[in-house]
């Protein structure tokens, strides 16, 4: 039998990937928490679920709005948008400029 091997493609999206690691990683210790109850509230609990539950899951979320919102503000689109097949800006071709 010979063995198959594949290689899987390269995902421009890897900054989504870390936000919903952060979103995941937040369900999974607040939810965890609260549904069995362990560990028990307390001070040091307390801090620790704030750090891992509320910080870390918010930073990376933070960091995927950011480098979306420069990725699609800053630099040019690969792609026209769904009025201007050639890209650029929609206001530019109708008043007969290139872009």
């Amino acid at each position: 039998m010979t063995p198959q091997t594949f290689t899987l493609a390269n995902s421009p999206f890897w900054p989504v990937a870390i936000g919903f690691f952060g979103l995941g990683t937040g369900y999974f210790i607040w939810g965890g928490q609260a549904l069995f109850g362990y560990p028990k509230a307390g001070l040091e609990v307390d801090r620790t679920m704030g750090m891992w539950g509320f910080w870390m899951p918010g930073f990376c979320q933070f960091l995927t709005g950011v480098y979306l919102i420069v990725g699609l503000t800053w630099f040019k689109r690969r792609g026209g948008s769904a009025r201007s097949p050639e890209g650029g800006s929609d206001q530019s071709q109708r008043k007969g400029r290139r872009p």
